[in-house]
């Protein structure tokens, strides 16, 4: 008996981008067909995308917090609210590649990719789909908008927590998004102190300042 194809749920994301360049009847591919096949992965992608200049070993950058912080708030909350594909403007959405171009790329990077994604698996895919990826992108845009604050030491883990995110949403890893979650309760743990730290703080020295 010959085994059924996978679904596309179940196929790793390099797989759905290579085969959708390979089989891609024109020489273009606009940003629209490439959100179109991904579908809600595409938020995963650019939410990876952003929230990656972030976190080690990446160098340090000022102000790259702020600067990604606002579109990752704006995907997850899209993502939050039950949006299929992300919104972008139609000039985005219009922008083109060539086919061949990009099929050399993708076939090049996809040996790297396939290392990540073997670490990941179609596990527990209800924490990834639906409801509860509805559910981790919200907690996905509470942490974007702290990454966006300038909070000294509370970008890092934010930021982490959202890769967790992000890759459970790309490969439906349930497991992925428990750990995001796990990795979200020690950075609002680490804000919550800074916060209490700093407030601590400033009141000590508006009631200790001489005039």
């Amino acid at each position: 008996m010959v085994a059924a194809p996978p679904d596309d749920d179940e196929l790793a994301t390099s797989s759905i981008l290579i085969r959708l360049v390979r089989d891609f009847p024109g020489e273009r591919l606009t940003m629209g067909d490439i959100v179109a096949a991904l579908q809600d992965r595409a938020f995963g992608l650019l939410m990876l995308l952003l929230a990656l200049p972030n976190c080690p070993p990446m160098p340090g950058i000022p102000f790259v917090s702020t600067v990604t912080g606002t579109p990752l708030a704006f995907f997850a909350g899209q993502l939050a609210l039950g949006y299929h594909t992300p919104w972008l403007p139609d000039r985005l959405l219009r922008q083109s590649i060539g086919r061949a171009q990009l099929l050399r790329a993708l076939l090049a990077i996809a040996p790297y990719v396939r290392r990540v994604e073997r670490l990941l698996k179609h596990r527990l895919p209800g924490l990834a789909t639906g409801l509860g990826e509805r559910f981790a992108a919200s907690i996905a845009f509470v942490l974007a908008v702290i990454l966006a604050l300038p909070i000294p030491g509370g970008n890092l883990l934010p930021a982490w927590a959202i890769v967790f995110f992000s890759l459970g949403i790309l490969e439906r890893d349930g497991v992925c998004v428990v750990v995001g979650f796990g990795v979200t309760v020690v950075a609002l743990a680490i804000v919550a102190l800074v916060l209490t730290l700093g407030v601590k703080m400033a009141l000590y020295l508006i009631t200790n300042a001489t005039f």
